[in-house]
């Protein structure tokens, strides 16, 4: 079985902490790809996909497109940026229009992972708890649009989305043990 991780993340926090915990659960060889690492560039439309399968843009995004056609399975996470996906994370959604012509991701099996750090901004009640939590569940309707995004870009893809999760106030390791969930059931 061939595993895939794609972490959108600019930093080696959150994200990847609860990536790394899916992957490591599977006890499987996988590759986490950190698009923080790879140059690539915008899609420029100019529409060469749709008739060839391939992208026009040669950078980074080359080495992952053979990547993401051999896994089976493909781990995708991204911290959330104003309630969506980071930019980097975005730029290659956009990137995959040509498996949208191919069909080529079709069928692949998919886990969806956000974290929304929030720790530094938010402000605490004489409980402990989130005020902002409790006046309108900001912290957990912004990760949740961020998985949103992912999901809307796994589902037209045609790819199987089959375990999401986020968390919030930069705290993974509060959800380590349904991480660890996530990662058995993908191998089962």
């Amino acid at each position: 079985m061939k595993i895939l991780g794609v972490s959108g993340s600019p930093r080696d926090k959150s994200t990847n902490f609860m990536m790394r915990t899916v992957l490591d659960a599977t006890e499987e060889d996988y590759e986490l790809i950190k698009l923080k690492d790879i140059d690539i560039s915008p899609c420029k439309n100019c529409m060469g996909c749709h008739d060839t399968f391939e992208c026009a843009v040669k950078d980074g995004m080359q080495q992952i497109y053979q990547k993401l056609i051999d896994a089976d399975v493909i781990v995708f996470g991204s911290p959330t940026f104003f309630d969506n996906v980071s930019g980097r994370m975005k730029t290659f959604m956009d990137r995959c229009l040509p498996f949208y012509f191919s069909g080529e991701l079709e069928g692949k099996k998919v886990v969806v992972l956000s974290g929304g750090g929030f720790s530094k901004l938010i402000e605490l009640d004489d409980k402990g708890e989130c005020i902002t939590c409790k006046e309108g569940d900001l912290c957990n309707r912004s990760v949740s649009r961020c998985i949103d995004s992912i999901k809307y870009f796994v589902n037209h893809m045609g790819m199987d989305l089959v375990a999401e999760l986020g968390t919030i106030h930069g705290d993974p390791a509060a959800k380590k043990e349904e991480l660890i969930k996530i990662g058995k059931g993908l191998v089962r």
